[in-house]
């Protein structure tokens, strides 16, 4: 439903999709390093992310 709404309004609707853009490459990142014992993810305050195995 929020998908729609936000989907009216085109600069709302462009950052949510980057905002998707950017999760979905966090996970794939996240579950391209998982290991038996997990992942350690480090996040700047300008969304720079780094995704290490333990």
């Amino acid at each position: 439903m929020a998908t729609g709404i936000f989907a009216e309004l085109p600069p709302i609707a462009g950052v949510a999709g980057m905002a998707t853009g950017y999760w979905t490459l966090l996970a794939s990142r996240v579950d391209a390093h998982n290991g038996k014992k997990g992942v350690l993810v480090s996040i700047t305050w300008a969304l720079v992310f780094s995704v290490e195995s333990l």
